[in-house]
This record gives structure tokens, C-alpha cells and sequence, in this order.
């Protein structure tokens, strides 16, 4: 029997042509001891092939890719939604198909934090951006310790979290679908 997969990763992408190969690239080059599924949502790409490319992956990884191909245009936070309403792993993360990971350990490093935690909800690390020229800066300055933060934090907004490509999640909204306060924003 097949092992179920332990994390989703979420790519939500509108016309990426130039980036969307080195992210799926990214996410099946992963290092893990358990099986991931991605799910590609396209926000109906018509301006380049980005479509192809990821029919092109689809194809070839039946097993660890489906794709969700909108017929108009619904914008990023529909996307995701889309895409989280049929996640039903015990963990998930989202890499937007112009990021990609150059740690092929995030993944594992991930779930085997959060394993051994079934305090956090979520594990986040730190990420590299690199600008059209080639400059690279970190998100969060260096000077920001590593820490832990809380409930209370977020809700007071004194948290540093990285970037939405550095941030991992125990799946513990989405299980059942999505909340409806969410469907309702």
C-alpha cells in the first residue's frame, strides 16, 4: 500500500514562465523520508506558458503533482483557498512559483521539528531574496535573534516571520475544509 503524503506544498501561479520550472524543480528535488504531494493552482495564465509547463510536470509526476487551472481570474488569497480546501496532510507550506528553495532539507528539517514539538504550529526559517540584478538581501535582518513567539504576539503584531517561501505549517485549520470566517473575507 501506498504511504499517504505527510505535506502538501502549495504553488499558486499566474503567468511565471520564467520561474514556475525552477520552483517545481525545487520542491521535487526535496530530500524527504515521507512522500509530498504538490498542488499547482493557476490563476488562468494567458499571457505566457506557464500552462504548459505545468501540464508538462503534471504528466510526468502523476503521482506527486495535480494541478487546479482556473477559467478566470480570482486572485491569489482564491488560489490558495482553492488549493487548502482539499489538503488534508498533517502538514503544508506555500512556495509561489517565482521562489524557489535552495535547501533540499527544508522540508524534512521541517516536519522533523515540528514532530518533535507538538507545541508549534509553525516553523519558519529565514530567506535569501534576490532582486532582477542579482543583489541579494535577507527578509529579516540578521540583527532579529531566533525565537519563539506566540498566539499573543501575532495577535499584537510583535512577531518577525519570514516570507511566505520560509514558512511551514502543522495543518491544523484546513483539515475539515476551509473556516468559514475565511470563506466569508
Amino acid at each position: 500500500m501506498k504511504q499517504p503524503y505527510k505535506v502538501t506544498v502549495i504553488m499558486s501561479n499566474y503567468n511565471q514562465e520564467r520561474y514556475i520550472e525552477q520552483a517545481i524543480q525545487s520542491v521535487l528535488n526535496q530530500k524527504t523520508n515521507f512522500p509530498v504531494q504538490l498542488i499547482i493552482t493557476d490563476d488562468f495564465s494567458t499571457k505566457d506558458k506557464s500552462v504548459e509547463i505545468i501540464k508538462k510536470y503534471e504528466n510526468r509526476y502523476p503521482e506527486k503533482i495535480k494541478a487546479l487551472y482556473n477559467q478566470e481570474n480570482g486572485r491569489y488569497l482564491k488560489n490558495i483557498l482553492r488549493a487548502k480546501s482539499i489538503t488534508k496532510t498533517p502538514y503544508f507550506c506555500l512556495l509561489d512559483s517565482d521562489d524557489y528553495w535552495t535547501d533540499m532539507n527544508y522540508l524534512q528539517n521541517a516536519v522533523d521539528y515540528l514532530d518533535t514539538h507538538p507545541e508549534y504550529v509553525i516553523y519558519s526559517r529565514n530567506i535569501l531574496c534576490q532582486k532582477e540584478d542579482g543583489t541579494e538581501y535577507l527578509f529579516v535582518s540578521e540583527s532579529v535573534r531566533a525565537t519563539d513567539f506566540t498566539m499573543e504576539n501575532y495577535l499584537n503584531q510583535t512577531i518577525s516571520i519570514t516570507q511566505t517561501t520560509g514558512t511551514f505549517f502543522r495543518n491544523v485549520i484546513f483539515k475539515n475544509g476551509i473556516p468559514l470566517i475565511m470563506e466569508k473575507a
